[in-house]
């Protein structure tokens, strides 16, 4: 074998006059061992090379198909609080993980899934258009092609508060309900989500009017939930009439909702 003559051509390129399909049996040991690919020229060559001795060259295409990324919701717009994005890829991929998505008015967070399909929470900044992105080599397949940037998701938001049941509360007229917890629990979450903070452990998470009775420790979670919302703004928690209360001692009255509504709206 004539090594200069050979230099680094490859079989489509150079053949040996003698000896071809020992030539092709060694070319195709050495890519096998360090997982090197051939072309469709040089494949075809070596093919000719182990028939001259009766044998054949069984080949696998490669994989250079780059996966493709869909973003989808079953959120119907517009979005009034976070709402759940699933990103499908067209295959398995890996590296894939929650600082791959870019979103625009508003963050991701609480990334799921495995393999193609994967899930995630965003919450909304403010009203207006959020928009989620994907950009190209968020993650790859197996074979190692980089995946394609996918087409933008966007959804209208409206964090517009609705106005509270029985506005305002009347002291010894307007009967404290259920609904008045719930609906200042919805409008505390919200406003913890905008410097961060997850949503508050509500006790009984379902209040149930004419079956759930509040207390004093639904009372205290609201207490409890806007303050930390307020230390997460870098503000003092307000001050509260009958700061300290005790069980079967302290009614829950219409001025302690009243304030917490007043406090809610102060940061809104």
């Amino acid at each position: 074998m004539n090594q200069v003559e050979k230099s680094d051509r490859d079989a489509a390129e150079w053949m040996p006059t003698r000896h071809g399909p020992w030539f092709a049996q060694r070319v195709i040991a050495v890519k096998a061992e360090y997982g090197l690919s051939v072309d469709p020229a040089e494949r075809d060559a070596l093919a000719v090379l182990l028939a001259e001795g009766g044998g054949e060259l069984n080949c696998v295409d490669a994989d250079t198909t780059p996966p493709t990324v869909a973003i989808s919701t079953n959120a119907i717009a517009p979005v009034s609080g976070p709402f759940t994005v699933t990103v499908t890829f067209s295959e398995t991929v890996t590296g894939f993980d929650l600082d791959d998505m870019i979103v625009g008015n508003g963050r991701a967070s609480q990334l799921q899934g495995n393999d193609a399909s994967y899930t995630a929470t965003v919450t909304p900044a403010a009203s207006g258009l959020v928009t989620v992105d994907v950009p190209a080599a968020a993650a790859q397949d197996a074979a190692g092609n980089p995946s394609v940037g996918a087409t933008r998701f966007s959804i209208i938001a409206d964090l517009t508060p609705t106005a509270f049941t029985d506005d305002p509360l009347r002291p010894g007229v307007t009967p404290v309900k259920a609904i008045h917890f719930t609906e200042l629990r919805m409008r505390v979450d919200a406003l913890r989500r905008a410097p961060g903070l997850a949503a508050f452990p509500w006790t009984d998470a379902a209040l149930t009017p004419g079956v759930t009775s509040v207390s004093r420790t639904h009372l205290l979670e609201l207490r409890d939930a806007l303050a930390e919302a307020y230390s997460a703004f870098g503000e003092p928690a307000p001050e509260w009439t009958d700061a300290v209360t005790v069980t079967g001692a302290t009614p829950i009255k219409a001025e302690h909702l009243m304030e917490l509504r007043a406090a809610v709206i102060a940061r809104e």
